[in-house]
Order: C-alpha cells, then sequence, then structure tokens
C-alpha cells in the first residue's frame, strides 16, 4: 500500500511539472505574439514583446481616363496647373500596442493594371511628369507630393512611420490622388486611354520598447 502511495505521488509530480511547462512556454509564445489583419496585401515582421495590432485597408485602385477632349495642345502648361484627369483613392492603418510603445514602417506601393493595357511614358524631353500621385495623410510627417508614374512595374510611393503608445490605437488615414497633366510637350499618344492601378500596404516591419 505505501509502495501505492509512493507511486501515486510520483505520478502527481510528473504532471504538475507537466503542467507548469505547459503553462510556461504558452506564455512565452503569446508573450512574443504580435497579429495583423489587412485587406491591402500587408506583409508583416513583427519583432515585439507585446500583442501589437497592425491593421490595413484600402479602397484599392486610381483609374484616370484621359479624354483627347482634355488633352488639348493649346491648354497645357508645364506647371502642373493643368489636369486632364483625376481620382483618388484611400488607406487606412490603425496601430494598436499591447504594451510600451509600438513602431512600425510599412510602404504604400502603386501597381498598374491598366484597363487597355497602355504604359505610361514620362514626358522626359521636359523632365515632367505626366502621371503623377501625391499622398496626404493625417500624419502630417507621412504626406509625399507628386511622384512620377511611368512605366508598367510596381512603385514605392512612400516608405512610411507610425506610432502608437499602449492603450491608444492610432488610426492613419490617406487620400492618394493621381492627377494626369496636359503639358505644353507632345502628349498625343496618351488621348483616349484609360490610366491606372492598385494601392497596396507592403514591408510592414513593427518593434517595441518593451522588446
Amino acid at each position: 500500500m505505501e509502495g501505492e502511495r509512493k507511486n501515486n505521488t510520483a505520478l502527481l509530480t510528473v504532471i504538475a511539472i507537466a503542467t507548469l511547462l505547459v503553462a510556461v512556454v504558452g506564455a512565452t509564445f503569446a508573450y512574443f505574439s504580435a497579429s495583423e489583419t489587412n485587406t491591402a496585401d500587408v506583409t508583416v515582421t513583427a519583432e515585439t514583446k507585446a500583442a501589437d495590432t497592425f491593421n490595413a485597408s484600402s479602397t484599392g485602385s486610381i483609374d484616370l481616363e484621359v479624354l483627347a477632349s482634355a488633352m488639348q495642345e493649346a491648354n497645357g502648361k508645364n506647371d502642373y496647373t493643368v489636369v486632364a484627369a483625376t481620382d483618388t483613392a484611400t488607406v487606412t492603418v490603425v496601430l494598436t500596442a499591447g504594451s510600451g510603445t509600438a513602431t512600425c514602417t510599412y510602404d504604400l506601393v502603386y501597381t498598374p493594371s491598366t484597363a487597355d493595357g497602355k504604359i505610361v511614358y514620362n514626358a522626359t524631353q521636359n523632365d515632367y511628369n505626366e502621371f503623377a500621385i501625391s499622398g496626404d495623410s493625417s500624419i502630417n510627417t507621412n504626406d509625399f507630393t507628386d511622384v512620377n508614374i511611368t512605366g508598367s512595374s510596381a512603385i514605392t510611393l512612400k516608405n512610411a512611420t507610425i506610432t502608437a503608445t499602449s492603450g491608444t490605437p492610432v488610426t492613419e488615414s490617406w487620400t492618394l490622388t493621381g492627377n494626369y497633366y496636359n503639358l505644353a510637350v507632345d502628349q498625343s499618344d496618351a488621348a483616349g486611354h484609360t490610366y491606372g492601378g492598385n494601392i497596396t500596404v507592403e514591408n510592414v516591419s513593427c518593434t517595441n520598447s518593451a522588446s
């Protein structure tokens, strides 16, 4: 009987130790957790010791129909005041710090996706942008002026930074404006085409002061 009690005691001790180890391991993984939710193709690299959350959403695209009637040569000016076509898209980013201070950097990326396959060319003979995108952020330090859009490859519009302190989510609201300009140069190849593409949030990298 005494031997049986010793076996039971040993078994209970083993179970208790195993349970404790599971709890410790579980707590460790939770302590280093970070999560993200997005609808704008976010790639996340999180290096935090807190349950930080980075969320991004986007209306998705800018589409510009360049009508021949809006591209009259007589109206063209090389001062970006004559806009032949314009469109906007919005992006919203929300960062919540689980503890400490969380800082995330991310890229706003424009990827051409035109309906008629037209590739934008730059009026390089006078160093003027035909199609450019600017960004107005609720975090003023992230604002950017016209970024030239040319060719068919993805273009990083802005590498932005957002910071949040524990308990206070920070929301950043973006308005991205695409303008096609009527310049005082030969743009006959542009008229009658549609230009546009998708704006996504990519390459997210986060750190936390608690790390």
